[in-house]
């Protein structure tokens, strides 16, 4: 369908009454190929107002040529949007690329909640002994931190993707860049070890030499096994258009997207280089556009807590004694100590203090 008679088919279904944010997305989209900025405005504007009062069963005669927009989301609403309004008000633009953020992760959320239909969540945390890890068993919390501070500089290809110098490359709306680039920033990640389901506890865990020795600080620090609840995990705030969910890792030997014109959401927070596969890492992301802070402290909910806590086999007894103390009032807490196997000297075991 030609883009004249595709409006006019448009606006005709409109004068028949239906009104559903779907068909002011696609005319919005229309009038930008048309470079008719503030008729999209117009548009996108109704198609804003209707996100939560439309019925799809009013599509379902639509003609094969329209077939498509079955498949529009309430976040490429927000993203269109911001785009938009990127021609207009910088301020307003960013509120709805903030938007367009918090929306992905909730459809993430609904796509994958029946996947994890259970109501706790295991994870494991190796720590080095010091005063930011200390700080969150202190106050009981999780730090979630800038994805640039993590230890692989393609930990998350999203964040490489949306860098200015990139997107400048792979996108002709020049004017839109900086905006969408910076609604980017507000994510954050901690990472955990865990099994497949996250369910159940892995006693392999506390036998992993390679993150003892990576990421507790040869073994000198402590490992965190936390049990967390569903609403911590999958949380949403939409207030703040804030939200935290449960990322498994996948790993791969190659990963080619990084010009393309549009990545997605799952595959580019989710995708990890192969090297790394065998941390069988699970991360929280966190998208939080109330902070700045490249380390931010978010607080356990009251069904979340520490279940045990495993000491490498070269922390000092000084170490331990300071965060058996700092816990000590936590009676849901057990503490073991990891010693090497006299019959297997390659094996760690844990062993109850």
């Amino acid at each position: 369908m030609e883009l004249k008679a595709k409006i006019e088919y448009l606006e005709g279904i409109l004068k028949h009454g239906i009104k559903h944010y779907k068909i002011y997305y696609c005319l919005a989209a229309s009038y930008i190929k048309n470079n008719d900025y503030k008729s999209a405005k117009i548009n996108i504007d109704n198609a804003l107002k209707l996100i939560d009062n439309s019925n799809d069963v009013e599509l379902f005669n639509l003609p094969i040529e329209l077939i498509a927009i079955n498949t529009i989301k309430i976040s490429n609403v927000f993203q269109l949007a911001g785009y938009i309004y990127s021609n207009f008000s910088e301020k307003e633009a960013m509120e709805y690329y903030i938007r367009f953020q918090h929306q992905l992760q909730l459809e993430y959320i609904n796509e994958k909640k029946e996947h994890y239909p259970q109501d706790r969540f295991i994870l494991y945390s190796f720590r080095n002994y010091s005063v930011y890890s200390l700080a969150d068993l202190i106050n009981n919390t999780i730090t979630f931190v800038e994805p640039s501070k993590m230890n692989d500089p393609i930990d998350t290809i999203a964040i490489e993707w949306s860098k200015q110098d990139n997107l400048s490359q792979v996108s002709k709306h020049k004017q839109q860049i900086p905006i969408y680039s910076k609604s980017y920033n507000y994510y954050r990640i901690r990472s955990f070890t865990a099994n497949k389901t996250f369910s159940n506890c892995d006693k392999k865990v506390f036998g992993d030499t390679l993150m003892w020795s990576h990421y507790a600080n040869s073994h000198t620090g402590y490992c965190v096994k936390y049990n967390l609840s569903r609403d911590f995990v999958f949380n949403n705030n939409s207030s703040l258009n804030k939200t935290r969910v449960l990322l498994p890792i996948k790993y791969s030997k190659e990963y080619k997207h990084i010009n393309s014109k549009k990545i997605k959401f799952q595959n580019a927070f989710i995708t990890k280089a192969k090297v790394w596969e065998k941390e069988r890492e699970v991360r929280l992301l966190s998208y939080n556009p109330t902070t700045h802070e490249s380390f931010a402290q978010e607080k356990l909910d009251s069904n979340s807590w520490i279940s045990e806590i495993a000491f490498g086999c070269n922390c000092s007894q000084e170490n331990i004694n300071s965060i058996c103390n700092i816990l000590k009032n936590d009676h849901k807490i057990s503490f073991v100590k990891i010693e090497l196997d006299k019959e297997n000297i390659f094996k760690l075991i844990p062993k109850k203090i």
